[in-house]
């Protein structure tokens, strides 16, 4: 993190275990990243470091690239780490 804060890099992807444990070292979170409470993608924006998460919309990404239509459909998500809570925030956007 002081990498990022001084300039040293510019951004950093996070990942298990630190996609929750992260967030409250960050100074600002993208809205969605907040309601899944999970973050996997830090950037420096000015003096500010700016979480995202990019793991839901990775997943929405790739059941539209496959035709794959979850409408009305029942779905077991495994796990309970920060991927899958950005997989439930996905599958919710369907309404499963």
């Amino acid at each position: 993190m002081d990498d990022l804060r001084t300039g040293e890099l510019n951004g950093v992807n996070v990942t298990i275990p630190h996609k929750e444990n992260v967030i409250e070292y960050l100074d600002e979170i993208n809205p969605r990243a907040k309601i899944i409470g999970a973050v996997n993608v830090i950037h420096k924006n000015g003096n500010k470091l700016f979480g995202n998460n990019t793991d839901w919309f990775g997943f929405t990404m790739s059941l539209k690239k496959n035709g794959i239509k979850i409408n009305g459909k029942e779905v077991i998500v495994l796990g309970a780490g920060g991927t899958s809570k950005s997989i439930i925030f996905s599958l919710k956007q369907y309404g499963v």
